[in-house]
């Protein structure tokens, strides 16, 4: 390289940056609207669907537009020829650094190619990469701004899948707390020793198949909640041995305290409902007669006795209560 061409490129280089910048900002100028139309495109599909940190994802536009920024500014290269030319364009300098530049190539083959070359190197040298200015736009402040700020009233407008996000934690909890019972009935099921091996294997694979379903995050509170009682019915009734008498015994008292008071329908009491029946009679225990509240005590000590053996739990509450 001769040395006219390195003083060349040594005094372009500082200009050649200063081009990249001023084409930085022109793409930033003609894209200033993006981050911002971005936000509340964001901010409206939050509106739509539950998101999540919604405000971090309404920013996430604006970070991608500033390293789409800066990777053009890293990346846009320009040679010296270009740089000249440029800047020969700028300065209204009439090509002078750009024939210089090509002329600097090669040995000056007369005197005018000589002083010509020392009259670019001149001009470089004077050159301050100041002088090329930015070419900034006001109005693309404005498009940068008004869409942000139409995205900053929509942040505080009231959100209706906020109500949704708050139900899904609720689920997410309830959900977490279970699991936590299911592990702790695990443990207790493998040591349980009252239980055949098929009961045992049985029950576990129940439990491993309600841990499976929870984990699959049900899409309502609701439908997680139901799917939550109706396997911890079918859990405390596999561990319990004693559900089917218990069941058969409170089914058994609620007919007998129906056919008391005479229910046409006694024969279709069930256990449920035998709560109920004692309840009314705890509400008018004051308005029986001696001989209806010695009928109780006696229609309950019946019933205790036919318990006594399958459930005594049942039996000493039924004997406490006559």
């Amino acid at each position: 390289m001769y040395p006219s061409k390195t003083l060349l490129h040594a005094h372009l280089r500082p200009l050649a940056w200063r081009l990249r910048l001023r084409d930085t900002l022109a793409v930033l100028q003609r894209t200033a609207w993006v981050p911002g139309v971005g936000f509340i495109a964001v901010q409206l599909a939050g509106r739509l669907v539950p998101v999540t940190r919604l405000l971090w994802w309404s920013l996430l536009p604006l970070a991608l537009w500033l390293l789409g920024l800066l990777g053009y500014l890293l990346l846009h290269r320009l040679s010296d020829a270009v740089a000249a030319r440029r800047v020969d364009h700028l300065l209204d300098l009439r090509e002078r650094l750009s024939t210089a530049l090509e002329l600097s190539g090669r040995p000056a083959e007369d005197e005018v190619e000589e002083l010509q070359q020392a009259d670019a190197l001149a001009v470089a040298q004077s050159l301050h990469p100041r002088q090329l200015g930015w070419a900034f736009r006001r109005s693309s402040l404005a498009q940068f701004l008004v869409p942000f700020l139409l995205g900053a009233v929509l942040v505080f407008v009231p959100n209706p899948q906020d109500r949704v996000l708050r139900e899904q934690v609720a689920v997410a909890e309830a959900i977490q707390g279970t699991l936590q019972r299911i592990e702790a009935q695990r443990e207790a099921l493998g040591q349980n020793k009252e239980l055949s091996e098929a009961d045992r294997e049985r029950l576990q694979k129940e439990l491993e198949q309600l841990d499976r379903e929870l984990r699959a995050n049900p899409r309502g509170r609701e439908e997680a909640l139901a799917k939550l009682s109706a396997a911890e019915a079918r859990l405390r009734e596999g561990l319990d041995p004693q559900v089917d008498a218990r069941r058969a015994g409170l089914e058994g008292l609620s007919q007998r305290l129906a056919a008391e008071r005479q229910d046409p329908n006694a024969d279709r009491s069930t256990a449920a409902q035998a709560g109920q029946e004692l309840g009314q009679l705890q509400d008018r225990l004051d308005q029986l007669t001696p001989e209806e509240r010695e009928r109780l005590a006696e229609l309950l000590k019946e019933q205790a006795a036919e318990n006594a053996n399958v459930d005594p739990e049942l039996s000493n509450e039924l004997q406490a209560a006559g």
